[in-house]
């Protein structure tokens, strides 16, 4: 009753030697083998889901990028460090088939394979984003999210807006009053209660990164022409996707669209919200400081408000690296690839990651 998961373990390989203490640590590394749907006839020409192309010395095909290489890396890894002879830790692979649905059975498999994972001294999670191809780049965080619904009602039922405008108050404007309250429309900004402070180990990667990227990262979104960024630098602009919370209005219950509208005053509005959180806010705390928020919130016209928050999903900031394994990790990165390695918030969640430690 509940879906795959893929566990594969490599003894030590000593190459030849005597096991060294160092091998005796087991490596943990996981991926998830299920994929985003394959949007049949929405490929480029010459491109599909179920035929793999290689074009320019890039893989396309289903999967390719979230998260079908993961696998094939950790074994490749694995038989390269034996054919050429190098040792290696005792590894783990540990690859899951429910992530794009919410990894609701990641624990249940934790647990079950407790014994045979072992207690990993280092974890890798394949699933994740770079910068660019010229780099090593590893996610250090991860932002939290949390969802949830403001809905205003005036009335009952739908009304002429011929006979009841300028006497009944619009739940759209009284919705955008409140909204306005908690997100301030010119800027953004958000109770500061949801901010948090930026360790300097975090800050100075961030230092690093933006200035190893030319002053700004392109994200190759895509934007109207002429569209103005948040932030008044490229640095600033990175700090807001990764450290600083940020709404969203996702959905949007009671206009009609466009080509169906009329003449009437609606009953209702309601908007679905979801919230991106810094990498260490604990979102427990974030629900009940949102909760706390609206509960004491302005509301014109003494509308009938309410919200609910449905949701949340923990951050991930990466432990501090000690300065030995910082070494390891600056050296062989520079070396393969001729450039410093670079240390990347990634603005999505993984709310699961934290499980695995």
């Amino acid at each position: 009753g509940k879906p795959p998961a893929l566990l594969a373990t490599i003894d030590p390989f000593t190459a030849g030697g005597a096991l060294p203490q160092n091998l005796k640590t087991t490596v943990l590394m996981y991926g998830h083998i299920d994929k985003q749907p394959p949007l049949d006839g929405k490929w480029s020409e010459g491109l599909g889901p179920h035929d793999p192309v290689i074009r320019d010395g890039k893989l396309y095909g289903r999967g390719g990028n979230d998260d079908g290489y993961a696998w094939f890396s950790c074994v490749l890894l694995a038989k390269a460090l034996q054919v050429n002879n190098h040792p290696h830790n005792r590894l783990v692979f540990f690859f899951e088939t429910d992530e794009e649905s919410g990894s609701r059975d990641l624990m249940y498999y934790l647990n079950k394979f407790k014994t045979k994972i072992g207690d990993p001294a280092m974890i890798f999670c394949l699933d994740s984003g770079t910068t660019d191809y010229e780099h090593m780049c590893l996610t250090t965080t991860l932002r939290g999210v949390i969802n949830f619904k403001l809905r205003v009602d005036v009335l009952t039922q739908g009304l002429h807006s011929g006979s009841s405008s300028g006497v009944v108050p619009s739940s759209y404007r009284i919705l955008g009053n409140i909204l306005q309250q908690f997100e301030n429309s010119n800027n953004g900004d958000l109770p500061p209660e949801l901010y948090v402070d930026i360790p300097e180990d975090k800050y100075m990667q961030a230092m690093e990164l933006i200035k190893a990227k030319g002053g700004e990262i392109d994200f190759k979104f895509p934007t109207v022409e002429g569209l103005k960024i948040m932030g008044d630098s490229g640095f600033q602009s990175y700090i807001n996707r990764i450290w600083k919370p940020q709404l969203s209005i996702t959905g949007i219950d009671g206009l009609p669209s466009c080509a169906k509208s009329g003449s009437v005053l609606l009953p209702f509005t309601e908007i679905s919200c979801s919230m991106r959180l810094p990498p260490s806010k604990d979102p427990k705390e974030a629900k009940q400081n949102i909760e706390d928020f609206f509960a004491k919130v302005s509301v014109p016209y003494n509308a009938k408000f309410t919200y609910q928050v449905q949701e949340y999903g923990s951050g991930f900031m990466c432990p501090s690296y000690t300065e030995s394994v910082l070494e390891v990790i600056n050296r062989n990165g520079s070396e393969t690839f001729n450039k410093p390695v670079l240390y990347y918030g990634e603005g999505g969640s993984i709310p699961f990651l934290n499980c695995l430690f």
